[in-house]
């Protein structure tokens, strides 16, 4: 929680002095990616930071990273005993490497079975350390903040990358057989062949790996990203989500459109080394132009909160596609999507 009052009091001190370095203190955007992503969705709820910032835009990550007070508890009781101390004066006391392997423990424990805290069990992407809805920084859950009106006059845009789960997968053993999938998907749903079905109807000849890799995709990133988009409907404000689909042939193709992908072509740095590796070498006249696509769709909504492409709404549920070949879809994967109604 500490981190996000750090980032509204940032945002105060942008709104007191940003007029001396020619900034406009009434046309403030905040964006950001994956863990900035979710501060972004979480600072929407943020008492503290109201009337601080005027857009903001999430890319791949949303509201669902919140523990609740007795969540928090379990999770400092489990960092404590694997740290091997008890009270305050004892943490004080640890060493920071000490402090950082516990945290490795618990994070390992949490990954392989989130259910400990209460969370959806399978589900990957269990994070050791989340803002806590204390009821007073944070004085309720995020998604229910905004679906109640938060933030009703900041316009919004999110989105995630299709494949976004590969970048991760790079550090999974694989090898998963359709019985192990099967199990896997049942610990979340209650039932595995229905959905390895709707994963499969566009991905026929997709391994178990590749299916399970595109369920942690929508688990982590999509689907609450999703979630958060029908909140803000729900309380009529202005939102606009992407799909960002282009895949990458770098690391000989299997990391497709992955996590962070985006980023260098929302900041137009393709030419840079760092960005060349995970683009697969140097890139032609038509990644430039995605790049200059995405960053117009960017500047204009930071300018004018609309970046170009119809709001969406529950009916037609419009996301901007970002590839080689930009088009507006229509509740994109719709079947996968179905698929988590009353899981998440």
């Amino acid at each position: 929680m500490n981190g996000l009052l750090d980032q509204a009091a940032a945002l105060a001190w942008v709104h007191d002095n940003i007029a001396v370095f020619g900034g406009d203190p009434n046309n403030v955007t905040i964006f950001g990616e994956s863990a900035g992503a979710m501060s972004v969705s979480t600072l929407l709820a943020i008492p503290a930071a109201r009337g601080l910032f005027h857009k903001a835009i999430a890319q791949s990550g949303a509201a669902h990273n919140t523990f609740t007070p007795a969540m928090g508890a379990a999770m400092t009781e489990q960092f404590m005993e694997k740290l091997g101390v008890s009270g305050l004066d004892g943490l004080l006391s640890a060493s920071a490497d000490d402090i950082a392997k516990a945290a490795t423990k618990v994070e390992a424990k949490l990954y392989d079975d989130p259910s400990g805290l209460g969370g959806p069990t399978g589900i990957a992407l269990a994070m050791a350390f989340q803002p806590v809805v204390d009821g007073e920084y944070l004085p309720t859950n995020p998604l229910v903040a905004v679906a109640n009106g938060d933030a009703v006059d900041v316009p919004f845009m999110t989105g995630t990358n299709l494949d976004e789960w590969n970048l991760f997968a790079l550090m999974s053993p694989g090898g998963l057989d359709d019985p192990k999938l099967l199990q896997r998907l049942e610990r979340i749903f209650g039932s595995g062949h229905p959905v390895r079905d709707a994963y499969a109807a566009d991905r026929p000849d997709a391994s178990p790996d590749d299916l399970w890799n595109a369920v942690l995709t929508d688990a982590t990133f999509r689907i609450p990203a999703i979630r958060l988009v029908e909140a803000r409907a729900n309380a009529s404000t202005p939102t606009w989500q992407y799909l960002f689909t282009w895949a990458t042939p770098a690391f000989g193709g299997v990391v497709k459109s992955c996590h962070a992908l985006e980023i260098p072509f929302v900041f137009g740095v393709l030419g840079n080394q760092g960005a060349e590796l995970f683009l697969g070498g140097p890139v032609g006249d038509d990644l430039r132009e995605l790049s200059v696509a995405m960053q117009d769709a960017w500047l204009s909504f930071a300018r004018n909160g609309d970046p170009g492409w119809p709001a969406w709404n529950a009916q037609t549920r419009s996301t901007q596609r970002f590839d080689v070949e930009r088009e507006l879809l229509s509740d994109p994967m719709s079947l996968e999507r179905l698929v988590w109604d009353g899981v998440l």
